[in-house]
């Protein structure tokens, strides 16, 4: 039985279509406290007000203006809209999965929770889903996003540079998923290396430590921050001089991502910064210039912000340790709260334009959605995905990319309805759903949930005797699928293929394959995957079945891929 993932509607949200204006205007009203007092929160766990603080974020992460304003106008569009959502999907390795902490700690987690609240007082549900997983290479995962992480996001996020942070082609892939949403928005880039955030200081001298959830403005006895229209144009003009001064913090990875929105498309691109990045141009903006300026200068530097202590050394695991390549409970409360920063900011100020437009008189909010959608429709000129640059040009390579890949997976987690590896199964077979469970070997509690769980299912013949496997496929424009066994070593190895040819659908329901089916042998490996090339237009039908090999390995397949 496949596993299909979907988060709880938000407790408490009213559609917008039942307020009234007063009651519209009362939760705008708390959606602006709710943003002021998360994006307070971080202002001061960080000392933003000061010159280091401030440096660090921008140093972080920063965002051109265009893309700062494609992000507001979908917010306010969202705003005045009936029963919205706002739906952002982390993709990536181990990192953004959270190992070695609990699953809510990882950084997609702490974003939930700044920004959940106050969308929900606006009557947007965020739905974050983060399908993330560990040692899971770049090909299949990054053309899966899809399948895993649900149908139309608003907001991508990639973050993979341990297994591919030198491939643009993968980093394209982020954008080209963004650019096919229906609600075409965001595409956020994350280098994989977490660096140290300040563990080799000294113990924090304060209960509870600045890095720690159960922190607080009051514990530490500092004032509220409460950011005016003013406050929030200043830091939107904070973002802008970063970017004109340093470049783009997100440079690394979205060369083809700021093409496409050169070149008309509706994108706003931004991303965090490397860690051992330097910018000789960067820290004279607030103070003093020291010669190396990255994050890790500010980190270390014990003396410049409370943030950094020896606590920040510790997992959220019971035992408090982890690989040193995965951020740890710290490291990913930096990062989700560094996130939560930009998109709280510019969500503030698409409510202050709301409240401002209302107090004009203009209170007919089909009027406001026209002129909203209006304002966002001057910062692109075409809809149409650009054609690719980098990734899968031609059209009989493995890594095709001009039109969306269809990925069918039993991988979990898995929010998209009818992208099953499962469902494409026909005929009776004798294989075995294996679950791969990567987290076996932890004794504790990981996930909150299923919903939420971490697996890899897929189908593999224990027995020679096992028989055949059969998959129904589509091939169209593009002459090749791509099967791939990631958890099954020596793939090619073990498996035969045969494709029955434009098998009619009266036959799939209980299919027996036809005696003139063709044994394929024009294949290719890719990445743990093989491409079967140059099959005619049409439905068919796979069979996978096991051959002898000196190794003894096995078939299974894990993921089918096609296109349109």
């Amino acid at each position: 039985m496949v596993l299909v993932a979907i988060f709880p509607s938000v407790s408490g949200r009213r559609s917008n279509s039942h307020r009234s204006l007063s009651e519209f205007e009362a939760d705008l009203n708390k959606a602006v406290r709710l943003s002021q007092e998360s994006l307070s929160l971080i202002y001061n766990r960080y000392e933003l007000f000061s010159n280091w603080g401030r440096q660090l974020f921008y140093l972080a992460q920063n965002i051109d203006e265009k893309s700062y304003d494609i992000i507001k106008w979908q917010f306010a569009k969202k705003i005045v809209t009936d029963n919205s959502q706002y739906v952002m999907v982390f993709g990536g390795s181990s990192v953004t999965a959270g190992h070695d902490n609990l699953y809510q700690q990882s950084y997609p987690e702490v974003l939930r929770r700044r920004m959940a609240p106050a969308l929900q007082a606006a009557g947007i549900e965020l739905k974050v889903r983060n399908i993330a997983q560990g040692n899971n290479q770049c090909f299949p995962s990054d053309y899966c996003y899809e399948a895993m992480g649900g149908y139309d996001p608003d907001f991508v996020g990639w973050e993979q540079s341990f297994n591919c942070g030198h491939n643009e082609g993968y980093f394209e892939m982020a954008a080209r998923f963004a650019l096919w949403s229906r609600n075409p928005g965001s595409v956020y880039y994350s280098p994989s290396g977490t660096g140290s955030i300040g563990g080799g200081c000294p113990p924090s001298k304060y209960t509870p430590p600045y890095s720690s959830e159960e922190w607080t403005e009051k514990s530490a006895g500092m004032n509220p921050w409460k950011p005016s229209r003013d406050d929030v144009r200043e830091q939107r003009a904070q973002f802008f001089r970063s970017f004109e001064k340093i470049g783009p913090t997100a440079r690394r990875f979205a060369e083809s991502a700021y093409s496409y929105q050169k070149s008309g498309a509706p994108l706003a691109v931004s991303g965090i910064s490397g860690w051992d990045v330097e910018h000789d141009k960067a820290c004279d903006e607030f103070g003093s210039t020291p010669q190396k300026c990255n994050l890790q200068f500010f980190f270390r530097n014990c003396s410049m912000l409370r943030f950094s202590s020896k606590e920040n050394n510790e997992y959220g695991n019971p035992h408090g340790k982890g690989a040193s390549w995965h951020p740890t409970r710290a490291g990913h409360l930096f990062r989700g709260e560094l996130i939560s920063w930009l998109y709280t900011l510019v969500f503030l100020d698409a409510l202050y334009t709301v409240q401002d437009d209302l107090i004009e008189g203009e209170t007919n909010r089909n009027a406001l959605l026209k002129k909203y959608t209006l304002e966002h429709s001057k910062l692109f000129t075409s809809t149409k995905v650009p054609p690719p640059l980098h990734c899968g040009i031609d059209k009989d390579t493995p890594y095709f990319c001009e039109n969306k890949p269809k990925c069918f997976t039993d991988y979990h987690p898995h929010y998209a309805a009818n992208m099953s590896l499962s469902e494409l199964i026909v005929g009776t077979h004798k294989w075995t759903y294996d679950h791969a469970d990567f987290f076996e070997k932890y004794k504790y509690k990981v996930f909150p949930d299923e919903t939420h769980l971490e697996l890899r299912p897929g189908y593999t013949a224990q027995l020679r005797s096992a028989g055949e496997l059969f998959i129904k496929f589509q091939i169209n424009n593009y002459k090749s699928i791509m099967v791939c066994g990631y958890h099954f070593k020596n793939l090619m190895l073990a498996t035969e293929f045969t494709v029955d040819l434009n098998v009619p659908d009266d036959r799939l329901s209980n299919y027996i394959p036809s005696e003139d089916r063709h044994l394929w042998t024009d294949l290719h490996v890719v990445s743990g995957c093989i491409q079967l090339k140059n099959i005619p237009e049409g439905h068919h039908v796979l069979g996978l079945r096991a051959k002898l090999n000196e190794l003894r390995a096995k078939p299974g397949i894990s993921h089918i891929l096609m296109w349109d």
